[in-house]
């Protein structure tokens, strides 16, 4: 949920893997095609079945338990900023490092331009907690000059609001998906970085 590693010493292939099953999950929550009584247990998905194979959640258990009497009709919503979530972490340098320059192409099967790509995800565990949330902040996530283009995490979070809003099904979405959680040729496994390990 928040683009990292869950422990040091991870391929980022795996972390990448079950980064695009929790956004194929939540996407599919935000566009209604998993329905809110829908038992997480029922769902063909990887990660879900991981940590809630054993369940008796559903999915509205997960994003609103205690809530369902007021928030159930927003649950797509709710669902939907849990993608923005994900994706917006994956930018914030505490989370993830990538490259320092994008790629100058498209992301396949989209028109969309390709964002930076990821060299390593980071684990929180040995991190510097203030260093991290200094990542975190608006300053840091938006620190490209503007003249030049959008900064990668406003761009993708217009991108995907536009998806939203067209009701896209995970199947128009998951290209773009992919292309944002591309991985650098040049890659490492996981670990807190360097800039932000605990001293």
């Amino acid at each position: 949920m928040h683009a990292m590693a869950s422990e040091e010493g991870v391929h980022p292939g795996a972390t990448r893997a079950k980064v695009l099953d929790w956004l194929e999950f939540a996407w599919k929550v935000s566009s209604r095609e998993i329905k809110p009584d829908t038992f997480l247990r029922d769902i063909n998905n990887a990660t879900l079945k991981e940590h809630f194979g054993c369940t008796q959640w559903r999915v509205s258990d997960l994003y609103i338990l205690g809530r369902q009497d007021k928030l159930l009709p927003y649950l797509h919503h709710v669902a939907f900023g849990s993608v923005l979530q994900t994706v917006q972490d994956s930018f914030a340098g505490a989370h993830a490092s990538r490259e320092t320059s994008a790629p100058s192409g498209m992301c396949q099967d989209t028109g969309l331009a390709q964002p930076r790509r990821i060299v390593e995800f980071h684990t929180y565990g040995a991190q510097d907690g203030g260093l991290h949330d200094e990542q975190d902040s608006r300053e840091a996530m938006t620190r490209m000059n503007a003249a030049e283009k959008w900064p990668d995490a406003v761009e993708a979070t217009r991108n995907l609001s536009r998806f939203y809003e067209d009701r896209a099904k995970w199947s128009e979405v998951q290209p773009y998906m992919q292309c944002l959680f591309e991985l650098a040729v040049e890659r490492n496994d996981s670990s807190p970085g360097e800039q932000y390990r605990r001293r």
